[in-house]
């Protein structure tokens, strides 16, 4: 395999990586606001930082951890 072989195969798992976290982050903010905490003043932005929050506090995004996660959310996402 040659580096620009590695390259996109790289840049492909980033992007899936990313995308799989941004997919993590509408369903959460999708079942805050299904459980009645969609509004203004009544917690729903604070449940939005937390999402967004918990995303930023551990990059693990092109590593092999990261990986990892972004094909277990997958396989469940398919499960479900």
């Amino acid at each position: 395999m040659d580096e620009e072989e590695e390259d996109d195969l790289l840049g492909d798992a980033l992007h899936n990586t990313l995308e799989v976290l941004q997919r993590n982050v509408e369903a959460q903010r999708s079942r805050y606001e299904k459980k009645g905490r969609g509004g203004e003043g009544d917690g729903a932005e604070a449940a939005r930082g937390d999402c967004d929050r918990e995303n930023r506090e551990e990059d693990v995004t092109g590593t092999k951890e990261g990986e990892a996660r972004a094909t277990e959310e997958e396989e469940e996402e398919e499960g479900m």
